[in-house]
Order: structure tokens, then C-alpha cells, then sequence
């Protein structure tokens, strides 16, 4: 049945592997209803990390509701075209699955579906891995829990209210974020560029030196705590890499020189003793979406996302105090 399904042409022009792939069963899309907009410092985290960079500007929870609906067809089509050009999202995990119905993000809503766990692209779990930064930041720095949250009604157009004021915490911390990116061809030099071959070696040859650098690149700074995560994009020339690092350390101590140590390809900003907001914006700026990954080359894009699913790298790890939260 299943055999003849995927030779069978589509009737809406898609390959029927798609709906094999990606949808549980058969064609099944889920319409949602929205039940409220939430406001805290997690929620503004996951929106300006990745809502507005794929959408718009949003002032409103009613502008809210819009964008994340949008943001599912969005989100949906891409992984149409992306399942067409080769990536196999259910070969490497049951939550493949799920991923044309993932569980919307920004906004609550009904009914509550199952998080595809595609947290390479999804938008939806990249934000929800964004809320999570916060909440272990939160934690190492200020020592606090994830706080109360503000629910607003379906359709309110009344505007966002300022960032929350409480008391600042205290904190005996000093942050550094640190922003490294670079350029990797597609091909060696004197290859074809063509040569699919060629292409495959060298981006497997990258995330192998991504994988061994990850632990490294951390402990030479032997921050008190860090988080870092890498993000590749398929640009126009070559493979585009970020790789973004929160360092935390003594407030009582001087900065280690190789932390500072400055360069033509990175950005680092230090903050002596960040504030709630100070750490909200830092954690904003390093669990910010790669755009490319959504409106990008859908060719290479496929190529890297099945690469990295046959070659299980994981690009995001947290060290020290920033594992505190787990074992609260």
C-alpha cells in the first residue's frame, strides 16, 4: 500500500513521499484556534528571537496572533519544498512526524499537538529552546525561577505594556557575549562546483570541525558557566557560520585575555552585572533564528539539514551553572 503510495503521482502536485514523510497518516492539517497571547520575559525572548525576524514587528497580542498564524503556512510550505529536495525528516526521529502540525509557539492555542522536535528549523521548537536559554540564565544569574506570566484574550489590540519593572536581583556576575562568524566554501578549491560529491565531503568535513571545536572553543575561556550555539545558513557563496557564546564569571575577578582578545570577525560585548533586562536582550541576540534557514537556497538548505541528521552533530551545548536549572 505504502509502496504504491510513493510511485502514485499527487493531486495537488506534491510528492506523496511528503505526506509519508511528514504527515502522521495521511493529508491531515490542523486548524487552530487561538486561546490567549502570553507575556513575560520567556515570551519576549522567543518572539524577538524568532517571530519578528520572520515576520514583522509586532505591537499588539493581536499582531501576535497574526504572525504565528502566518508563520505556520510559512513554516508549513518550507517544509514541503524542503521534504522535495531530499531531507527525510522521519528517517532519523519520530518527531518528524509531527512537523507539519507542530505545536505553535507564540501564542496558545487549540488543539494541543505534538512538538516535532525538529529544533535544527522548526521555528516553533527553536523558540521553545530560546525560552529555555532564558530560563537556565535566568536561574545562573539571578538565582530565579521562571516568573509569572501575563495572559492576554483572543484579538486584544491593545498595545504591549513596557518590559515588566521589578526590583533587580543580585547579582554577583559579570556576562560576556561573544559572536564569531566566518565563511566556508561549498566545494574545495580547484573543484567542480557542481560535483555533488565534492560538496557532500567538504560539508561533512565542516561538521566534523564544528563538533570538535564546540567543547573546546568554552573551555579554553574556563568560564563559570556558558551556553553556546553554532548556526549554519546556505549563503550565496558558501556556507554561512555563527557561532554565539554566553560566558559567565566572577564579578570579583578580572576577565581572562583570551576572552577579550579582539579580531575582524567577532563582536563582544560584556556587561559587569546584567540586569534582568540586560540578560533578556543577551539571550535574545544569541538564540536569534538563521532567516536563511526559511527563505534561503531550498537545495543546499535540504542537503545540510540531512547531512547533519546522518551525521547526529549537535550544535548547541551549555556548560557549568548554566546546567543549574536541571538540577534544581
Amino acid at each position: 500500500m505504502i509502496r504504491d503510495a510513493r510511485s502514485a503521482p499527487s493531486p495537488d502536485g506534491l510528492d506523496l513521499a511528503y505526506r509519508i514523510n511528514v504527515m502522521p497518516s495521511s493529508v491531515y492539517t490542523v486548524q487552530y484556534a487561538v486561546q490567549h497571547v502570553p507575556d513575560s520575559y520567556a515570551a519576549r525572548v522567543q518572539n524577538f528571537a524568532v517571530l519578528y525576524p520572520l515576520t514583522k514587528y509586532c505591537r499588539s497580542p493581536w499582531e501576535i496572533e497574526q504572525s504565528t498564524f502566518q508563520l505556520i503556512e510559512d513554516w508549513r510550505r518550507r517544509l514541503a519544498v524542503l521534504v522535495h529536495r531530499g531531507w527525510q525528516p522521519s528517517a532519523g526521529q519520530h518527531g518528524g512526524l509531527n512537523g507539519r502540525n507542530c505545536c505553535p509557539t507564540f501564542a496558545y492555542m487549540l488543539p494541543r499537538t505534538r512538538p516535532c522536535n525538529l529544533r535544527s528549523i522548526c521555528p516553533f521548537c527553536y523558540a521553545r529552546e530560546a525560552g529555555k536559554v532564558w530560563e537556565m540564565a535566568q536561574y545562573a544569574f539571578h538565582g530565579e525561577m521562571p516568573g509569572p506570566v501575563q495572559w492576554y484574550r483572543p484579538g486584544c489590540p491593545d498595545p504591549l505594556p513596557p518590559w515588566p519593572e521589578r526590583p533587580p536581583p543580585v547579582c554577583r556576575f559579570q556576562l560576556v557575549e561573544r559572536y564569531i562568524k566566518f565563511m566556508y566554501p561549498y566545494v574545495a578549491p580547484g573543484c567542480d562546483p557542481n560535483d555533488q560529491q565534492a560538496q557532500d565531503d567538504v560539508l561533512f568535513s565542516l561538521l566534523d570541525q564544528l563538533a570538535d571545536s564546540r567543547g573546546k572553543a568554552v573551555g579554553a575561556h574556563k568560564a563559570y558557566g556558558a551556553y553556546q550555539a553554532t548556526t549554519i545558513e546556505a549563503g550565496r557563496r558558501g556556507w554561512r557560520i555563527r557561532t554565539r557564546q554566553l560566558l559567565m564569571y566572577s564579578s570579583a575577578k578580572d576577565l581572562p585575555k583570551s576572552v577579550l582578545e579582539p579580531a575582524a570577525n567577532r563582536t563582544i560585548r560584556v556587561h559587569p552585572k546584567p540586569t534582568r533586562r540586560e540578560l533578556c536582550d543577551a539571550v535574545t541576540r544569541v538564540c536569534r533564528y538563521p532567516r536563511l534557514l526559511m527563505v534561503g537556497n531550498p537545495l543546499q538548505t535540504a542537503r545540510l539539514l540531512e547531512a547533519r541528521r546522518l551525521h547526529r552533530v549537535r550544535l548547541v551545548a551549555t556548560y557549568g551553572a548554566f546546567r543549574g536549572l536541571a538540577n534544581a
